[in-house]
């Protein structure tokens, strides 16, 4: 098992206009977050993996999100902890280094405009503080950036700022409707756009000497991985090498998708992977019809297939990136 990402809470104190949280859409069905000892049991049901993420919502919300990691740390090594970055205080990250806990924080804008993008003041200047104990205190992290119409524009200044900031590793992200971004769909990046942030990330990752890589599958048919010599390419392992568990404990091929297939509560995630759709996953099964006898799908998958279960309502239907 590569990775398994915790939703630890439903709660945020901020309003992202492309948050992909599934029960920020309005059908989602909330469920009781689960308690300190439910962790226990859960953790107990499910594999050893390379890396175990603390995610919301926003983790540092609950009150016993170290507990939780001490939890984790019998079973995985590296544990990440993704956080907007506005509660990091110095008592904060002592702890978090303490426990040699990984840090990822996410900039999307410059002062005016990440505040715009996060719906709250002063999120900005919090965050450079957040920034300066990480350093201070010798914690391990990186910064993730979603990329939309809302800031494409400056999505080099970006960068280079998360370098500035010492920033380990440079993700990006291309903005995928799911959630709230459902409701912001006017904000996807078309072909020659992402080919473009593309190309920004891979100047900027080649000329700094700076690891980074691409977090939403590429489509190669579309557009070249070859061509960027200095970024990763990554394939999609939802569902396949990686999952996800909500705040209420179930189990979802990945953090994007709204589709629940089981509650690790309630039952052993052997009898969870055994649901038919799970197994095409694994199999490689599931990709849009136009992928089909495509040498790249088993890799690929078609594009990313939870933004278009989320939009289009079918795990085959094609990617945003492909139609456009």
């Amino acid at each position: 098992m590569d990775q398994v990402v915790f939703e630890t809470t439903y709660n945020c104190d901020l309003n992202c206009i492309f948050c992909y949280n599934v029960w920020k859409s309005d059908s989602y069905q909330k469920g009781s977050e689960l308690t300190l000892n439910q962790y226990k049991t859960i953790i107990n049901r499910i594999p050893k993996a390379n890396i175990y993420v603390l995610s919301g919502g926003e983790p540092l919300l609950r009150r016993d999100i170290f507990e939780i990691a001490d939890i984790m740390r019998e079973k995985c090594k590296i544990i990440t902890l993704l956080t907007s970055g506005i509660h990091l205080d110095e008592s904060i990250v002592k702890r978090i280094a303490e426990r040699e806990i990984r840090t990822q924080l996410p900039v999307h804008g410059l002062k005016e405009k990440q505040d715009a993008i996060f719906g709250q003041k002063d999120v900005f200047t919090r965050l450079v503080k957040a920034f300066t104990y990480l350093h201070e205190y010798s914690v391990i992290y990186t910064t993730s950036t979603v990329v939309s119409k809302k800031n494409i524009d400056q999505l080099a200044e970006i960068l280079e700022f998360c370098v500035a900031m010492g920033s380990s590793y440079l993700l990006l992200i291309r903005f995928l409707p799911g959630g709230a971004g459902l409701r912001n769909q006017d904000l996807l990046l078309n072909r020659d756009e992402i080919l473009r942030a593309y190309q920004i990330l891979n100047k900027i990752c080649g000329y700094y000497g700076i690891k980074g890589g691409v977090g939403i599958p590429n489509l190669p048919c579309i557009i070249d991985e070859r061509q960027f010599k200095h970024i990763n390419f990554s394939s999609c392992g939802a569902g396949k090498s990686w999952f996800t568990l909500g705040p209420s404990g179930d189990f979802r091929i990945c953090n994007h998708s709204p589709t629940v297939y089981g509650n690790l509560l309630e039952q052993t995630l052997e009898d969870i992977l055994k649901n038919k759709v799970l197994l095409n996953f694994k199999h490689n099964k599931i990709f849009p019809e136009e992928c089909a006898g495509c040498k790249l799908v088993a890799s690929c998958r078609g594009g990313c297939r939870a933004v278009a279960e989320t939009m289009y309502g079918d795990l085959y239907k094609p990617d945003p990136m492909f139609i456009s």
